[in-house]
């Protein structure tokens, strides 16, 4: 195995998180309740898998199931958050509101938990979720400060181009109606990302 530069390593953990939090975000904005979890949740593991990989370790999807579950403990905020776009005309912007910003924060937290047990020598056997409760709680602070300049600084890229949250939505879309396949997914979203 190829051992990567600690510094290189983290700009690539950066970039990681950073894709992820912006598709968690296009998630969250997602107006059907409960599959706004689904997909938020779909994209935790997918971003746990990637730090996997970046940091040489054996992953398990049961394993980060676990782990963003324990960690991300107030999901009954989310489902809040989630419960509101039932609301007709208002609840939808509210909750949608709330739930891109939560998806984000929850994403970065949970990045920065995988990259400091990773970092500690941890693997997927020996993850303490009751070690790093303080620490995504922390982080999730943090990245509510981090999805909201995401979202503001997509909001001044506007231009002519086509919103690149809104394309990934739309990839998510069709790909959970079976338009497309999870390998076309996520070439499609690596490309509009790059772009980003």
């Amino acid at each position: 195995m190829e051992l990567i530069p600690m510094k290189e390593k983290q700009s690539d953990a950066d970039r990681i998180i950073r894709n992820h939090v912006l598709i968690s975000m296009a998630g969250g904005a997602v107006p059907v309740p409960i599959a706004d979890l689904a997909l938020v949740t779909g994209t935790q593991l997918n971003m746990v898998l990637k730090l996997s990989e970046l940091y040489g370790k054996e992953y398990s999807e049961s394993s980060a199931r676990a782990w963003i579950h324990a960690l991300a403990g107030g999901i009954a905020a989310r489902l809040g958050a989630s419960a509101i776009k039932l609301i007709p005309g208002v609840g939808s912007l509210i909750g949608g509101i709330s739930m891109v910003i939560m998806s984000g924060a929850s994403t970065y937290a949970m990045g920065q938990v995988i990259i400091k047990h990773y970092e500690s020598g941890g693997t997927r056997f020996d993850f303490d979720p009751n070690k790093f409760t303080d620490l995504f709680k922390q982080q999730f602070e943090k990245g509510k400060n981090y999805a909201d300049d995401l979202k503001k600084n997509r909001s001044e890229k506007k231009d002519n181009q086509v919103d690149a949250m809104d394309r990934l939505r739309e990839l998510g879309q069709m790909r959970d109606a079976g338009i497309i396949s999870e390998d076309e997914f996520e070439k499609l979203k690596e490309t509009i990302l790059k772009d980003f």
